[in-house]
């Protein structure tokens, strides 16, 4: 009895900390999802993943853009390799416009499917929008890592 009882216990620890993934929601309005794995599904359902343990980092490096308008208007110029993690990185494209530099930038991370590529700011669109895409962005990370905290 006392075997069967340490096995379920065993299988209990695993599996809670087995979670490896957060699948995100592209439209930003339903709650993440904490997965063991990724599935082919889960990215055609328009769900984003991340490494549960890349949640704070991720939300860290989102913290620089969030003054993008200001940065635009005063050329500020950002660096990809700054933005890069092991499992996650930011491809960003800076480019030179007459009232302020615009900004392409795309979040990628690795999963075992392959990789995957949220796009939080397109250059053709106005710094404003871009500037709210990322805010927008910013709280719902903060909002999913205060929700698994509540867990």
């Amino acid at each position: 009895m006392r075997f069967i009882l340490l096995i379920a216990f065993c299988f209990l620890l695993t599996t809670a900390k087995g979670q490896k993934f957060l699948l995100l929601d592209r439209k930003l309005q339903n709650i993440s999802k904490a997965v063991d794995t990724v599935t082919r599904q889960n990215l055609s359902d328009g769900l984003f993943p991340i490494f549960r343990n890349d949640l704070d980092s991720l939300i860290l490096l989102t913290e620089k853009f969030y003054n993008l308008k200001e940065d635009g208007l005063n050329r500020k110029f950002y660096y990809s390799e700054d933005f890069k993690c092991e499992n996650f990185s930011f491809v960003i494209e800076n480019i030179k416009r007459t009232y302020g530099d615009g900004y392409d930038i795309n979040l990628i991370t690795l999963n075992i499917l392959g990789s995957s590529t949220l796009k939080l700011s397109d250059s053709r669109e106005k710094l404003p929008a871009n500037q709210k895409n990322i805010r927008d962005f910013l709280s719902y990370l903060k909002m999913q890592k205060k929700k698994l905290l509540n867990q």
